[in-house]
């Protein structure tokens, strides 16, 4: 029996050292909800990339991010559209800037002014007199096809220009 208490209740060194490790794995702190909740779910969840819901909240926020994108990418072509119509109004007011640019050089001189008025305004320099002759045959218009269209004068050309600015 002295022998049996040397070696112990269950017989021998080998099984002094398993008990030992029982009786400290028993005294250790054991583990944690958290732990064991987590070990748990990993073991069930391996097979899985992500939750359904998950994929859901991803899908969402794609699209209000394409949404958001697309909007702006529209302000822009709209914009890009209204500038190249005012540029064409800018070209055209400058062609009509030009028009009246050198209209105003051409009634700086005085004879053309003087050719003007008796031209279009049927005047007269004091001691002249006027003659305007009814019924005679119409001049050859400048257009064959259509007689009625007259090309308007320097002061018409210039009175339009004028009103088309306002």
């Amino acid at each position: 029996m002295a022998a049996d208490k040397k070696r112990g209740a269950g017989g021998g060194v080998a099984a002094d050292k398993t008990r030992r490790r029982r009786q400290t794995a028993r005294t250790a702190a054991p583990p944690s909800p958290v732990t064991r909740a987590s070990a748990k779910r990993g073991s069930h969840r391996r097979g899985r990339i992500m939750s359904p819901w998950l994929a859901v909240v991803l899908v969402v926020i794609v699209a209000l991010g394409v949404y958001g994108s697309v909007k702006p990418f529209n302000d822009l072509q709209d914009v890009r559209r209204e500038h190249a119509e005012m540029e064409a109004q800018v070209a055209l007011l400058e062609q009509e800037n030009a028009a009246v640019i050198s209209q105003i050089g051409l009634l700086e001189r005085d004879s053309y002014v003087e050719a003007l008025a008796r031209s279009e305004l049927n005047l007269a320099r004091p001691g002249e007199d006027v003659y305007i002759v009814t019924g005679a045959p119409e001049t050859a218009s400048p257009s064959a096809e259509d007689p009625s269209a007259e090309e308007p004068g320097p002061l018409e050309k210039l009175l339009d220009s004028l009103r088309s600015l306002y």
